[in-house]
């Protein structure tokens, strides 16, 4: 699998200026998941005119600039917290999880689907607001997991250079970590007994979740809720 590995990334590297980089890349695009995350990590990590062409290739995830305005209400760490152990065991099982400091989403694709256009449409309409300017998600909360938050250059220093073993360097740094997450600011109604966020979590080069929640708050909890006829943009490789 590394040598196979190996083999395409250096394809890329050595082919990608040429005509025969289409069909390669037509192949990845099949997969949407490992698009989402190696546009991620191309927009920040080479040159511009790569990012450039990549990122017109793939699925846009939108990663916004850092330090404009912190998310800082306890309802949305709840949100987050009840969804947390679910991604932290995923994959590997382990013990703890880093979040991307900068709020992400996945503009390329919106819930849909009847309930968003009725129930759940001032949850839907909170859930882009709230997006729609720059947000981070902060450290120091209480949440079900442990957590660190890191900004966006830090995480995507480990995979420069887009090499196989990139996923090995992360992981000799954050051994307990379930792999990385990028979170959405929480879009809620009114009432606050319904949310939305997006959770874009990757834990290896063609492994990942990429995914829009709807949750209801029962009985003072957050539950992530399977809602019948909303398309969810869900993407795993």
């Amino acid at each position: 699998m590394r040598g196979h590995l190996s083999g395409e990334v250096g394809f890329v590297r050595r082919h990608f200026v040429v005509e025969e980089r289409c069909g390669f890349m037509r192949r990845l695009m099949n997969n949407r998941a490992t698009f989402a995350l190696l546009s991620w990590v191309v927009a920040a990590a080479v040159t511009p005119a790569l990012a450039m062409v990549w990122g017109a290739l793939a699925p846009r995830v939108s990663a916004q600039a850092s330090g404009v305005k912190p998310i800082d209400d306890l309802e949305s760490y709840a949100v987050y917290s009840a969804l947390l152990p679910d991604e932290a065991m995923r994959g590997m099982r382990r013990s703890m999880i880093v979040i991307q400091a900068e709020a992400i989403t996945d503009q390329r694709c919106w819930p849909s689907g009847p309930p968003i256009e009725t129930e759940w449409k001032s949850t839907f309409e909170s859930l882009r607001a709230e997006n729609s300017h720059a947000r981070t998600i902060r450290s120091g909360f209480t949440l079900s997991v442990p957590y660190i938050v890191l900004p966006k250059a830090d995480i995507m220093a480990f995979f420069t250079a887009l090499r196989p073993d990139s996923w090995k360097h992360f992981y000799e740094r954050y051994p307990d970590s379930a792999g990385f997450l990028g979170l959405s600011a929480v879009g809620f109604d009114t009432d606050r007994t319904e949310a939305i966020v997006y959770i874009a979590h990757s834990y290896n080069f063609l492994g990942g979740e990429y995914s829009y929640h709807l949750l209801r708050k029962l009985g003072g909890n957050w539950q992530d809720t399977r809602v019948p006829g909303v398309n969810t943009c869900q993407v795993a490789s």
